[in-house]
């Protein structure tokens, strides 16, 4: 009897599992039926019955017909009809597709959430980026800065309003422990370093040896003057980029990315986004209408700031400013029709006109 009942269970569970899907189907832009002009759209219920004939059928055939508005989640209903390629092929598809969709997704997320957590300054500051990657910092930032400088940082970090020589000292006990963490990095680096010199030859490696020591001293003794202001600021804004570039691919280890990942309120933002984008065109849109006589100097600044504002927008890269790279480096050198995409012109300059 509780055989009997299992079964009948597991005949409910796949019969709700088929509605499920169908009710999911109908509510999408699938195609059910031709209709002639003027004939009243499908109701839910009309294009639920096409539907389930289409699968009573075939289920392959049904695949065929409606397989990309299906969910990762209807693919579980064909598990008990594995073995056809057809069903296969559809179902692996609809794996395929959920899977890039969901790629897609959570890098929009995190790339919205990268950007709160810049507007907020304290993530991405770099006391907090040195805290999570003192190596790293001391190699691009640290060993850069002067004495002054040192001390005028761990003068910063002491919170005035609290002058206490318990924080003090706890302040300095981090910084010690901090200093220690990074001299344990540094050794096993130097160690990993030596181990591949091993490999070598041993007077190659003893020549490798000593001259990298004369350099690391000869370095240690002039890396306060050795780069330049602009130098050292590129290094900075490397950093950072590097920095962000972890936090997109999920490696800060600290962060909790399933407050982002599952997030959809970060879907939102991109629809904010557009609409901004939109009214931004159209306000755009009216002013190059109201100024037809304007030169053509000035037409090319115009769109030169259009095409930036839609990248930076966007943060894509988009067939507009793949155009703009080629006016850059082409000029107004002839283009070449039959291996480019864009609407056809006599120059690459022309190309903001044509489009």
């Amino acid at each position: 009897m509780s055989e009997a009942k299992q079964t009948l269970n597991s005949i409910k569970g796949i019969e709700k599992q088929k509605e499920d899907m169908i009710q999911r189907l109908v509510r999408t832009d699938a195609h059910f039926k031709h209709q002639q002009r003027g004939e009243p759209d499908l109701t839910f219920e009309e294009k639920s019955n096409i539907a389930l004939d289409v699968f009573k059928k075939s289920p392959a055939l049904f695949l065929e017909r409606f397989s990309k508005f299906l969910t990762l989640e209807d693919t579980e209903y064909f598990s008990e009809l594995k073995g056809d390629y057809r069903i296969d092929f559809y179902v692996q598809e609809i794996v395929n597709r959920c899977k890039d969709t969901n790629k897609s997704v959570i890098k929009n997320r995190r790339y919205r959430a990268l950007q709160e957590l810049m507007d907020e300054g304290e993530y991405f500051s770099e006391e907090e980026m040195k805290w999570r990657d003192p190596l790293l910092f001391e190699q691009m930032i640290g060993q850069y800065a002067s004495e002054a400088e040192k001390t005028e940082q761990m003068e910063q970090d002491i919170d005035r309003s609290d002058l206490k020589f318990s924080t003090i000292l706890l302040k300095h006990m981090d910084t010690q422990v901090n200093k220690q963490f990074f001299e344990q990095l540094k050794e096993k680096e130097e160690e990993q370093e030596e181990e591949e010199e091993e490999e070598d030859s041993d007077e190659e490696g003893d020549v490798m040896e000593e001259d990298g020591r004369d350099k690391e001293a000869q370095g240690s003794e002039e890396k306060d003057t050795d780069l330049t202001t602009s130098e050292r600021s590129y290094l900075r804004t490397e950093f950072l980029r590097i920095m962000q570039e972890r936090f997109l691919s999920g490696e800060d280890s600290g962060f909790d990315y399933s407050k982002v990942d599952s997030n959809a309120d970060y879907d939102s933002l991109d629809i904010l986004g557009h609409d901004a984008e939109e009214k931004y065109f159209d306000d755009d849109n009216e002013q190059l209408c109201e100024g037809d006589e304007l030169t053509d100097s000035r037409e090319d600044t115009r769109w030169d700031r259009l095409l930036r504002r839609r990248i930076e927008t966007m943060g894509l890269k988009t067939d507009e400013e793949i155009a703009r790279e080629m006016i850059d480096e082409m000029g107004d050198k002839p283009l070449n029709k039959d291996d480019m995409s864009y609407p056809p012109c006599e120059t690459i300059t022309e190309y903001k006109d044509c489009s």
